[in-house]
């Protein structure tokens, strides 16, 4: 595990970011070996970059904290991950964004922000492609100053899948 971590903190070096296959693979082996706190920062730290996490990915950390007895951080995540799944569905796999129904997107933005989960980078940038695939340029400016606003950048290598 140690020698994955040092290949993994040496990819940007190379030009190649580690996107969420990376991620994945090394919260599941830290996991496994019981390192749910280090875990935990490499998950807070690929959120950070703009990576999607998975379904396995979060089933793996509450398994981690469940072995570890902490069952409160087990619940919290559980109900992240209900949250921040069904928000990227929407977005994602129903393809509301790039099926010209950037509209309803839109609303369903607001609707998140509503209820206090903060859209990231991949929302953003789902939101603004298909806007610009629908000619909506104006709403693209939008998106893209409201990004602005919340210090959000242009994405880099890691935009899910």
């Amino acid at each position: 595990m140690a020698a994955a971590l040092r290949m993994f903190h040496e990819m940007p070096n190379h030009g190649c970011p580690p996107d969420s296959d990376t991620y994945v693979t090394l919260i599941n082996g830290l996991c496994e070996l019981g390192k749910i706190g280090e875990a935990k920062e490499l998950f807070n730290e690929m959120e950070t970059k703009g990576c999607l996490p998975s379904v396995v990915m979060y089933t793996s950390l509450i398994h981690g904290f469940c072995q570890t007895i902490n069952l409160d951080e087990a619940v919290w995540l559980f109900e992240h991950m209900k949250t921040k799944c069904l928000y990227l569905q929407l977005f994602d796999g129903w393809r509301l964004c790039k099926g010209g129904r950037s509209s309803q997107a839109m609303e369903l933005l607001d609707l998140m922000v509503s209820k206090r989960h903060k859209p990231n980078n991949i929302t953003h940038s789902t939101l603004l492609h298909g806007c610009c695939e629908e000619g909506k340029l104006q709403e693209a400016l939008k998106i893209l100053d409201r990004m602005k606003l919340q210090g959000m950048k242009q994405m880099q290598g890691c935009m899910g899948k």
